[in-house]
């Protein structure tokens, strides 16, 4: 082979490794910004507040965000933490969340298909569990 050849295969494997390496870092960049909760969110509420594992959440959804966070903002949850953004303004067991499959109660509602996902009716201690603070 003649040297001309070789060097350019070498300049071309070189650009290649580069080309990589940027992605790879531009993922890790990317995948560093997203820092999912690791410990439990809380919510305030009554009679106690709301404790939220995001961590087996997210092993229940199969390590997958879309189900409750999709792009746009159309999912359940915005992606930062908020207050309001469970939507529930009381009631009778939150009896409009629940009605209408929104926020929790989304998952959390009579459902043979979701597996661990208790009811929310009749269940106020499962959730209100945190002395408020």
């Amino acid at each position: 082979m003649n040297r001309v050849y070789i060097l350019s295969m070498r300049v071309r494997n070189l650009v290649v490794l580069l080309i990589a390496l940027s992605l790879v870092g531009a993922l890790v960049l990317f995948a560093a910004d997203v820092k999912a909760p690791t410990k439990a969110l809380v919510f305030k509420g009554k009679p106690k507040d709301v404790p939220f594992d995001h961590t087996s959440h997210v092993k229940a959804a199969g390590g997958k965000c879309a189900p409750c966070h999709e792009a746009g903002g159309k999912g359940l949850f915005p992606q930062k933490f908020d207050q309001a953004a469970l939507k529930f303004k009381g009631g009778a067991m939150h009896k409009t969340a629940v009605d209408a499959k929104s926020s929790c109660a989304a998952c959390h509602h009579p459902n043979p298909e979701m597996k661990g996902a208790f009811e929310v009716k009749g269940s106020c201690g499962k959730c209100h569990s945190v002395a408020a603070s």
